[in-house]
């Protein structure tokens, strides 16, 4: 019995373009940084007796200004981030990249200010590790996505 080659149809690949796929997920996460970050101060501001220091937990200074500074660059960058992408301008990609690193940097350090606080140790590590596991798988899919190259081209 003679055995035919299978003939195999041609598929297309469709150029993938615009907001669609795992982009909306990453806009809902531009979307909701300003209000993670306004959260994030206020419960550190609370944390802060007026004297500057927290007799209670005995949380170091070193914590408080990373998370003023860290998250108010994260408010401003998420709102520069929001307009961009919608825009779908070129300029999204480095700049979402760049802000990816920082919050990874911010969550680092944060971790490193607040470590002798026992009390503060594992709820830092578990944010840290995600923080640091969604922003890398972020960053891997701005830079191989095709839909991300080819909706952001303005």
């Amino acid at each position: 019995m003679e055995k035919k080659p299978i003939k195999m149809s041609s598929i297309t690949k469709t150029k993938l373009s615009g907001i669609g796929g795992w982009l909306i997920l990453f806009i809902a996460d531009l979307i909701l940084l300003p209000f993670n970050s306004v959260f994030r101060i206020v419960q550190a501001a609370e944390l802060k007796d007026p004297l500057g220091s927290t007799p209670v937990l005995d949380i170091p200074i070193m914590y408080f200004t990373v998370t003023q500074i860290g998250y108010s660059v994260l408010f401003v960058a998420a709102l520069v981030l929001i307009v961009l992408f919608f825009r779908k301008s070129k300029a999204f990609v480095p700049l979402a990249i760049s802000e990816r690193l920082f919050r990874i940097t911010t969550v680092v350090l944060l971790t490193l200010a607040a470590f002798p606080v026992e009390r503060m140790r594992s709820s830092l590590l578990v944010n840290c590790f995600i923080s640091v596991g969604l922003s890398v798988g972020c960053i891997m899919y701005y830079k191989r996505s095709n839909r991300v190259k080819n909706t952001f081209v303005k």
